[in-house]
């Protein structure tokens, strides 16, 4: 069974999934012809339509390029360094 997503995994899921639902309607694309076209059961691209459930990211990639988009990562500032004394706390 897998993991529950944390509540900022379950924000960003949905943000994409508002893309992927922008996308499908710009195109006039039906969700069960996407669906059919990336290889998922309609009820499963339904269900994360609807946020029932999150579809994995490789389902996401595949889903964004049927609109000719694709996932990039874009460095944003620098890592992260935690501090190795026991203690959660992020060093800036």
């Amino acid at each position: 069974m897998p993991r529950a997503l944390s509540d900022k995994e379950r924000e960003r899921a949905v943000a994409w999934i508002e893309v992927l639902r922008e996308l499908i309607e710009e195109h006039g694309t039906s969700a069960v012809a996407l669906a059919t076209a990336i290889n998922i059961k309609p009820k499963t691209l339904a269900g994360a339509l609807s946020g029932e459930n999150v579809i994995a990211l490789t389902t996401l990639e595949a889903a964004l390029a049927y609109f000719g988009y694709e996932l990039e990562a874009i460095k944003v500032g620098r890592p992260v360094q935690h501090v190795a004394t026991g203690c959660n706390e992020d060093v800036d």
